[in-house]
């Protein structure tokens, strides 16, 4: 297997799409839809458990049919996987689209504060007009 290219694993419910065994996405075989928040996303596959006759014996990744994916740091083992294939470009073209853990969501940032001359910043003055609702020191008394 090439480690660069991403492989779909396939269950007999679920793919799930690996790059260098890091699953990357997952989506539901019967109705097409990425999951965007499956435990496996961004885990690794410590290896394969394939069974045989009344044992399960453990190997490495492969692209072995009827052998199971097992996430060990998430404690998750899938069902026999049905079919092993290279990913299309429109499948990778959309992880970032559905794998949480790659997205890159840029934080809101407050506008930078002014300093004084001493490089403190000054507190604001919070008003009605900023959004806060002013209410009577005896209301609040009440509220007990």
């Amino acid at each position: 297997m090439n480690a660069a290219l991403p492989m779909v694993f396939a269950t007999r419910n679920t793919e799930y799409h690996l790059r260098n065994g890091v699953c990357v996405a997952v989506r539901d075989r019967r109705s097409g839809e990425w999951h965007v928040d499956h435990p496996t996303l961004g885990a690794a596959v410590t290896h394969m458990l394939a069974r045989r006759g009344r044992q399960w014996r453990r190997h490495a990744l492969s692209q072995r049919i009827g052998s199971s994916l097992c996430f060990a740091e998430i404690e998750v083992t899938t069902g026999s996987v049905r079919a092993v294939r290279p990913a299309t470009l429109d499948e990778q073209a959309q992880y970032p689209l559905v794998s949480g853990r790659t997205v890159v969501d840029t934080p809101m940032l407050a506008r930078p504060a002014r300093q004084d001359e001493t490089g403190r910043q000054p507190l604001q003055v919070l008003t009605a007009e900023s959004g806060w609702t002013e209410v009577e020191d005896d209301w609040l008394e009440n509220l007990g």
